[in-house]
């Protein structure tokens, strides 16, 4: 976020067995990508980006089709980007190293 306020994905999670084996698995949803995420990919996760949308998103007495209305792009203009370093594409990498903005020009493709 721009002014640096937290913000959740909506998400959906499952516990179920399987071959006599429990599992508890998840998933972030996504959308369309908005204008500043669109250049670099064609999709976003579902950004909830206020303490309502949380509340209403993890209620489970809200219908579905009430929820579908935050299923959308979020406005690209709460939002900021910044380019990181290729240290981020490695999944056994973590940390804040990752998200550390890029202090080069990235490369043109």
């Amino acid at each position: 976020m721009a002014d640096a306020r937290p913000f959740g994905f909506a998400g959906l999670w499952e516990h179920w067995s399987q071959g006599g084996e429990s599992l508890l698995t998840c998933t972030v949803l996504t959308t369309e990508a908005n204008a500043l995420v669109a250049p670099a990919h064609d999709r976003m996760p579902v950004i909830l980006g206020n303490p309502s949308e949380w509340i209403t998103w993890t209620d489970p007495t809200i219908p579905s089709s009430e929820l579908s209305d935050l299923l959308r792009p979020y406005s690209p203009g709460e939002m900021c980007a910044h380019a990181v370093c290729t240290h981020v594409n490695r999944t056994d990498n973590a940390g804040p190293e990752c998200i550390r903005p890029w202090e080069t020009s990235p490369p043109t493709p």
